[in-house]
């Protein structure tokens, strides 16, 4: 079964890609409808769990396991270890430690599109075309909520999060929006569709805005340099480098005008975070907060660090926050992994980073735009998982970006080798 763009297999697969995107960005927590969002997320863990199970069963059967399952396959244990390791020390039913886990299971979403892939019934370029529109509609809604929509009133809900610092800020999964600045990066420096640019000025207005994530930005920056350091010309980083400096200033003048309390507040964040950072007085109270968590972590570490203490469910005695007053191991990026899930966990998590990095020698030489976006969206994601949670609740992304690569390595159709414009410093 061909996917077919205009009949009625074409409208299947992009049902089949939308649905797949939607759930693993967990995107349903937008409609500010918990219950929703909780039988969906377990309707859609279900409908993947069978298909792992019949995947396997006939992998074993015919002794054809894919590479890419038993890359992710540990992950998926990830949840019975946790639910052990939290019933062992903290008590934990083992239901509520394995229902707390189980967006692990939607590591399985990759393997899923994959073997889609591998049978034609979707294509690379449907999942590409799905996942531009999606992120574009997400990105336009998360504008619209928060030019129009003040956070403070949706403070009953799972959409919004609140700091001394910060304020109040809406917690959307910022990964596709992050995948589309790359991709919009991209389509402008190499492919030369100056369109981009307006949509790239957005996004950098977002996430200076908006999104007042000291490490989203840092891990950002870093990856777009790395990019043009490895494969831009001098001359040309100097050309990029002055517009990329033109549109900032842009940016931040729009903002001083339109938001002068967030300018402030953004230069406050950025301040004390380099003032830490330099071994000054911690005048942030998310650094202070931040520090307390790494302490409690550590010690925690110290009792459990081969297979960590174990997720506790906010439905459990009010979880962490009912042992620690405060603490989200998510806050505290690689500490709070080791915390949670031990040395062994964490392993499991970053082989999937280890393997794309491998992969990186054979695909050198291509420079589909696509590709290029999930391999430094995935840099982005390892250099962001130092200081931010991003794979104790949103795995699936990760994965979902891993399994693209692992496609364009081993299943791609087409091995593209051409030689980029600028240069080749790969």
């Amino acid at each position: 079964m061909r996917a077919d763009r205009y009949g009625i297999k074409g409208v299947f697969a992009n049902v089949f890609i939308l649905i797949n995107l939607v759930m693993i960005g967990q995107l349903f927590g937008i409609l500010t409808l918990d219950r929703l969002d909780t039988i969906t997320q377990i309707g859609y863990t279900v409908c993947l769990v069978t298909f792992i199970a019949f995947y396997f069963f006939l992998g074993i059967r015919q002794r054809n396991v894919s590479m890419l399952a038993l890359i992710i396959f540990p992950i998926l244990m990830i949840p019975l270890i946790s639910s052990f390791q939290a019933h062992q020390i903290s008590g934990q039913s083992y239901l509520f430690g394995f229902l707390a886990e189980r967006s692990k299971y939607y590591a399985i979403a990759g393997i899923l599109l994959v073997f889609s892939l591998e049978k034609s019934w979707i294509t690379i370029e449907q999942i590409e075309k799905n996942f531009v529109r999606l992120a574009l509609v997400l990105f336009a809604i998360i504008l619209f909520f928060n030019f129009f929509i003040d956070p403070s009133k949706l403070t009953d809900t799972n959409l919004v999060q609140e700091s001394m610092s910060r304020g109040y800020r809406y917690k959307i999964n910022s990964t596709f929006t992050v995948m589309l600045f790359f991709y919009a990066l991209f389509q402008l420096v190499n492919d030369k569709k100056r369109v981009y640019a307006f949509l790239l000025v957005a996004l950098i207005f977002y996430i200076l805005a908006f999104a007042r994530s000291r490490s989203l930005f840092v891990a950002i920056t870093v990856t777009a340099v790395i990019y043009f350091q490895r494969n831009q010309s001098l001359s040309s980083r100097i050309v990029y480098l002055i517009w990329a400096g033109v549109a900032g200033v842009a940016v931040l003048t729009v903002m001083q005008l339109i938001y002068p309390d967030v300018m402030g507040r953004n230069i406050e964040l950025f301040v004390s975070g380099l003032n830490v950072f330099l071994g000054g007085e911690i005048i942030d109270a998310s650094a202070g907060a931040r520090l307390k968590e790494a302490a409690i972590a550590w010690e925690g570490i110290q009792k459990h660090y081969l297979l960590g203490n174990g997720f506790l469910s906010s439905q459990w005695e009010d979880g962490f926050s009912g042992v620690h007053r405060y603490f989200h191991a998510s806050d505290i990026g690689l500490l709070g992994n080791v915390f949670l899930y031990g040395l062994v966990g964490t392993a499991f998590i970053y082989v999937p980073f280890v393997a794309a990095f491998r992969y990186r020698k054979h695909l050198r030489k291509n420079y589909d735009t696509f590709l290029l976006t999930c391999q430094y969206t995935m840099l982005y994601l390892f250099i962001h998982m130092f200081t931010a949670g991003i794979s104790i609740k949103k795995i699936g992304v990760i994965i979902f970006v891993f399994s693209l690569i692992y496609y364009y390595r081993y299943l791609h159709p087409e091995v593209k080798d051409e030689k980029n414009p600028e240069t080749d410093n790969s």
